[in-house]
């Protein structure tokens, strides 16, 4: 079961679904006071889907939950005492989350909000931020459990109920906020078991700064100009390096054992600051024979935080000391994990773009 973006081709599915949940839900007058075409309206969910902001989860093909997640807010939530102060665009809000009455009390909804979350994160909004009905206790409850906390109230009007109370939460605990005005978009992912396939060199750390752009330069001028540019026929090296995304990651191997990466990341790309460390420009390995000039590097199996950098490669190496010096100091939820080492991540062809797509991956305990 996983959670999709819908498309118009499942709007009638999802006004059937909404419909059904309004019947069957136990105590629906008593909490969250639904109506089949007043809440939520059939235009709303046309909305939703057509701004990409309605999302599904799907069990054998049927509908078993859904909610609109949308980057703004609105008016409604001026009004309000939040944590902090954010443009209407940075902050993500949940609106109709359901969950089919044969499938209420399976943890569907509280995973679908932590999806959202997730989701939010991506798109690097500040604040996520919901409401609910005052007499809706059980919603209240789950989001409170979820890291959700009260912010106020609204007398507001739905067509629905009427003239009513509404409570406003804020998922303050999360991480995408900005502490010590320090933000910078960031995921989580996992990898595991997996290896990473490239081009190794060993660089002594006072040198490094010199010595990997040259070590870049190398891979282009064996991999890239002569397939890319030149339009020659790729030999063996060539294809496994296209085959495998080398060139994706740059991977930082520490060459002192059992030593702790972590405690000198920020002197230069995750490299250890003592004698010498092991620069490779890979790609996750998809199997099939290693050529020679190539190697096998196992990385850390489990959760990586993802960095997302702004500014492209002219202001990677500002963003990468902004990282380690401001930013992780200012979120000590995330400890590296022991004796493993972090990667450099690139995305797309014009590295001279302010848009190029970079960062740095941090594994995580």
């Amino acid at each position: 079961m996983k959670l999709s973006k819908a498309t118009i081709e499942d709007y009638e599915s999802i006004i059937a679904f909404y419909d059904d949940v309004t019947d069957r839900t136990p105590e629906m007058e008593l909490y969250a006071r639904w109506q089949k075409g007043k809440h939520p309206t059939h235009d709303g969910i046309r909305a939703y889907i057509e701004e990409g902001s309605m999302y599904l989860y799907k069990e054998n093909g049927a509908i078993v939950g859904a909610m609109g997640v949308t980057m703004y807010q609105g008016e409604d939530y001026h009004a309000i005492e939040w944590s902090q102060q954010v443009l209407d665009n940075e902050a993500a809000v949940i609106h109709i989350l359901a969950v089919s009455p044969d499938c209420q009390g399976k943890g569907i909804g509280s995973e679908m909000i932590r999806e959202a979350i997730r989701l939010a994160q991506t798109n690097g909004m500040k604040a996520i931020r919901l409401d609910a009905l005052a007499s809706n206790t059980p919603a209240h409850k789950i989001y409170k459990a979820l890291g959700f906390e009260y912010r106020g109230q609204q007398h507001l009007y739905a067509e629905n109920t009427g003239w009513t109370d509404f409570y406003f939460f804020e998922y303050i605990n999360h991480t995408i906020y900005e502490k010590n005005n320090c933000y910078m978009k960031h995921e989580i992912i996992e990898l595991h078991d997996v290896q990473i396939i490239g081009m190794a060199k060993k660089i002594a750390f006072n040198e490094a700064k010199e010595e990997c752009p040259k070590f870049w330069g190398e891979y282009v001028e064996k991999i890239i100009k002569p397939v890319v540019f030149e339009k020659q026929a790729p030999n063996t090296f060539q294809q496994v390096a296209f085959a495998n995304g080398v060139g994706e990651f740059g991977l930082c191997t520490c060459d002192i054992p059992n030593h702790n990466c972590a405690i000198c990341a920020e002197m230069n790309f995750g490299a250890c600051s003592k004698n010498t460390f092991t620069y490779v420009i890979g790609g996750i390995y998809k199997g099939g024979d290693v050529p020679e000039g190539m190697q096998l590097f196992p990385i850390h199996s489990g959760k990586w935080l993802k960095m997302h950098f702004e500014g492209g490669m002219k202001a990677f190496q500002e963003q990468y000391t902004k990282f380690h010096k401001e930013w992780v100091p200012a979120h000590p939820e995330y400890t590296w994990a022991t004796n493993s080492c972090c990667m450099e991540w690139y995305q797309g062809t014009d590295i001279q773009s302010p848009d190029y797509q970079c960062g740095v991956m941090m594994p995580l305990e």
